[in-house]
This record gives C-alpha cells, sequence and structure tokens, in this order.
C-alpha cells in the first residue's frame, strides 16, 4: 500500500515531465537546427526553413500534448510549481543563448552552451518527490554527463564532431543534445505507460 501511495505522489508532483513524448519534437528540431548549422545554406543565415522546423515542431508537441490529454488525463501543476517551471525555462534559454553566441565568437576551447544544456538538463530532475536513482532513470543521469563531456573535449584536442561530417563544434552540439532528448523521451514514455499499468494494477488488485 506504501509503495502505490509513494508511485501515485511521484505521478502527481513529476505528470508531465514523465510524458516523455514532449520532449522528441524539440529534440529532433534541435537535432535538425545542427544538421541545418552544418549546411552552407545554413551557415549563409537563411532562415527559411528553420522557420517551417519550428512550425513543424510545435504541431507535434501540440499533437503529443493532445494525445496525453486524452489517452492519461491531465494533472494541474499549482501555482508555485508552474512560476517556478516557467523561470527556469527563461532562464536557462536566455542563458543558452548567450552561451551559443559566446561559443561563436570562440572564446574558449571549450562548449559553454552545451555544459549549460548539461545543467538545465540536471535542474529538470532536483524537484521534490522526483528522487531520481541511476536503476530507474539511467537516461537523467547519462544525457547531461555525455552532453558535459563533449563540452569539455575540444580543451583536451577532441573534435569529436568531425567523425560526425561536422565542421562546426556548434552544429555537432545541437545534434548530440537532440539525439540525447529524442531517444530520452522515447525511454521516458516506455517508464511512463508501465508506471501507470502498475498503480492501476494495485488499484484493482
Amino acid at each position: 500500500m506504501s509503495e502505490n501511495l509513494a508511485q501515485i505522489r511521484y505521478l502527481a508532483a513529476n505528470y508531465s515531465r514523465l510524458q516523455g513524448l514532449r520532449g522528441v519534437p524539440v529534440g529532433m528540431f534541435i537535432a535538425a537546427a545542427g544538421i541545418w548549422v552544418s549546411l552552407p545554406v545554413g551557415q549563409d543565415g537563411e532562415l527559411g526553413a528553420p522557420l517551417v522546423m519550428i512550425v513543424i515542431a510545435s504541431l507535434a508537441y501540440f499533437l503529443v500534448d493532445r494525445y496525453y490529454a486524452r489517452t492519461f488525463g491531465q494533472v494541474n501543476p499549482t501555482g508555485k510549481e508552474r512560476n517556478r517551471e516557467i523561470f527556469v525555462a527563461v532562464l536557462m534559454g536566455v542563458l543558452a543563448f548567450f552561451a551559443f553566441l559566446f561559443d561563436t565568437a570562440k572564446i574558449l576551447p571549450i562548449s559553454v552552451f552545451g555544459l549549460v544544456f548539461a545543467v538545465a538538463m540536471s535542474i529538470d530532475f532536483s524537484r521534490p518527490f522526483a528522487r531520481p536513482s541511476f536503476q530507474n532513470t539511467p537516461e537523467a543521469f547519462l544525457a547531461p554527463i555525455l552532453v558535459g563531456v563533449a563540452a569539455l573535449l575540444p580543451a583536451l584536442g577532441i573534435f569529436w564532431w568531425q567523425a560526425l561530417g561536422m565542421q562546426l563544434s556548434q552544429a555537432g552540439m545541437l545534434v548530440l543534445i537532440g539525439v540525447l532528448m529524442t531517444i530520452s523521451g522515447i525511454i521516458g514514455h516506455l517508464r511512463f505507460t508501465r508506471l501507470l499499468a502498475r498503480v492501476q494494477e494495485a488499484r484493482n488488485a
């Protein structure tokens, strides 16, 4: 009984974040943006394709949101939690933007953008009732570690993005982050559905 109650509290406190498919459109957009930046036409500053990608990603996110609402229902966060989410999202977005500009100037032999994103990934799992563990959510630990390591490797003379056929470190970092977000989102969705099934089974027992 206590274990079932703990699972219900965990679901209620982290309901929207556990819905991993929400991260798939965002991850795919970030990866696509990285590929676009690596192309000559993208380096020339052409914005038509990125705008189309934003529209497609936004539509896909909306459809995913509707899918979760129709299939699993909704849990509305408290006003305090919602304000915290907005503050963190805006803050990390601003920091990531300036970090990307900083990396473009090539002042340091590391990816500050990658480090900021690694911190953002870690913050997402520092919430009350989250209680992440490597056994239960390995991608939540591995993803920020991989991004952080990739961000520091250029300081050691390891230009890993060139192995992906890219000339720009920023493009490689975007692709890496996007792929990790997409994979983590799919894994998270599968875990979410299994957790709901276990809770339902415990209630019917």
